[in-house]
């Protein structure tokens, strides 16, 4: 759709209802939201990709439509989403919440990443 955010959306596991990748202000991010939110206001978030695991900081925030958010400008977690792992365990908070899977997830997120972020 001409003049929309390009996003790359798909399903969580346990608690992670849904992830988004996308771009705001030339900036790449990536978004949770939960099916039940916690009472922090940030939560560390671990994936286990096939090359190592990655930690990351999801910092909630309600004009996101209370989703929680990590940045992805820094550190190896974009390229990771992108990457050919076809699925990830995940942690939130400290909490496994299972397996998430990253099918189609390399042409998703490096399309609705392309115009804030290089891989």
């Amino acid at each position: 759709v001409p003049g929309s955010t390009p996003l790359a959306l798909g399903s969580g596991a346990g608690n992670i209802a849904s992830l988004a990748a996308f771009c705001l202000g030339g900036q790449p991010f990536l978004a949770l939201t939960l099916h039940e939110r916690p009472a922090e206001e940030t939560l560390s978030l671990e994936l286990a990709f096939s090359q190592g695991a990655v930690s990351a900081t999801a910092t909630f925030e309600s004009t996101a439509g209370g989703a929680y958010v990590v940045a992805l400008a820094e550190g190896p977690l974009a390229a990771r989403l992108a990457g050919r792992d076809r699925s990830v365990a995940a942690r939130l908070g400290g909490s496994d919440e299972g397996i998430v899977s990253l099918k189609g997830s390399t042409r998703a997120v490096r399309a609705a990443l392309a115009s804030c972020h290089t891989f």
